[in-house]
């Protein structure tokens, strides 16, 4: 299960900020991302205007990334001939 939930950082402790479905002791990975100025606000600009760019993990973007980059190299070659 992935999922991106909000969570405040206090004594410490890393504190979800909602309900989540966790074993106790359960082993867990965690991303952190500081929010923007603006309160609840990411600092990735365009979260506001596509929410469901939330639910990509870090590496579904870094495959994408290879992806464009294989294009882009294949399209540099293409054009140097």
């Amino acid at each position: 299960m992935e999922r991106v939930i909000e969570a405040v950082y206090q004594d410490k402790v890393i504190k979800p900020l909602e309900e989540v479905d966790l074993e106790e002791n359960e082993r867990i990975r965690v991303a952190i991302i500081k929010l923007g100025a603006e309160e609840g606000r990411e600092s990735y600009p365009l979260f506001g205007a596509f929410p469901q760019l939330r639910e990509i993990t870090e590496r579904e973007i870094e495959e994408g990334k290879r992806i464009w980059e294989r294009g882009l190299e294949k399209q540099i070659r293409i054009l140097e001939e």
